[in-house]
């Protein structure tokens, strides 16, 4: 039995000369050449940075430039001392102040506003360059809210990169009436 018996020759259209078919094939040649030329030193590029990254212990980490968060943010610099608010405050500003009080380096007034056992304290861990405006809450039950922040970050290390992080916030109306910081963090 021959294998090749059921097979036929297929034969170029009559309108195309074996010329002009040499002349596509090698058209198809110089392009791959010329793809080949142009993107091996893209290749080479970007394979020795990675090696040298990779050689120098390169972060792993984004370096793009941070985004400014949304809204107007806050800023505040040195360690200037914030007036915490009265006790009958609204939540939002008793964070509000809480945030100034991180943004600048005060700790004393950061840690009034908080409870003992708050969990997620910032202040002397982390620089905060700025935040955005506190935003509108969400209210688990009417002795709870839970507000989300934009904080612009440096000096945290590997638990905390520098850069836009957003932190969510809890605040519970204590047994006095007034509402303190118990837990911050980057989940509900």
């Amino acid at each position: 039995m021959n294998p090749f018996e059921n097979l036929t020759l297929v034969e170029p259209p009559l309108g195309i000369s074996p010329d002009a078919l040499l002349a596509e094939g090698r058209k198809r040649v110089r392009r791959r050449r010329l793809l080949i030329l142009t993107a091996s030193p893209v290749l080479v590029i970007g394979g020795a940075g990675l090696v040298v990254s990779l050689l120098t212990g390169g972060s792993s980490q984004r370096t793009d430039a941070v985004i400014p968060p949304a809204g107007t943010p806050a800023s505040v610099t040195g360690s200037t001392s914030v007036a915490l608010p009265p006790k009958d405050a609204a939540p939002a500003a008793v964070l509000d102040s809480y945030l100034r009080a991180l943004s600048s380096g005060d700790c004393t007034s950061a840690h009034a506003l908080a409870t003992s056992t708050f969990v997620g304290e910032l202040c002397g861990h982390v620089t905060v360059k700025s935040y955005t405006p506190v935003r509108g809450p969400a209210t688990p039950n009417e002795r709870e809210v839970v507000f989300a922040t934009d904080l612009v970050t440096q000096g945290g290390g590997a638990l905390m990169p520098d850069g836009l992080h957003t932190r969510f916030y809890s605040l519970v109306r204590q047994a006095d009436g007034a509402w303190r910081l118990v837990g911050g963090g980057s989940g509900p």
